[in-house]
């Protein structure tokens, strides 16, 4: 099996709730029988803060882009969850009750 990249974003008051959003969705859009490369296969989030001379978008791009050979800490730790498609998700807050999730999924 395969594996490609998701990257979704939604208004809630909290990241477990924006992430139970997203999932119901996926799997409203695509159903419950796993492979869908969407956001419904993975088992949890992790949420990350951009280190302080970072803002979000510069911080996932850096994850995305640049994860694996970063010497920056926080990205070095997020990007291990985003290149594996079987961990939790990479969860940034990129704004008031916005929050974003990013990763490899099963395909």
């Amino acid at each position: 099996m395969g594996a490609t990249t998701f990257r979704n974003s939604t208004n809630a008051k909290t990241a477990e709730l924006a992430f139970q959003r997203l999932q119901d969705n996926a799997f409203y859009e695509y159903g419950h029988n796993g492979y869908t490369g969407t956001i419904a296969e993975k088992p949890g989030f992790t949420l990350f803060t951009p280190p302080e001379d970072m803002s979000p978008k510069e911080f996932i791009w850096t994850i995305i882009n640049e994860g694996e050979k970063s010497d920056i800490k926080e990205v070095k730790e997020a990007y291990e969850l985003f290149d594996d498609k079987w961990a939790n998700a990479v969860c940034v807050q990129t704004g008031e009750d916005l929050w974003t999730f990013f990763g490899w999924a099963s395909a």
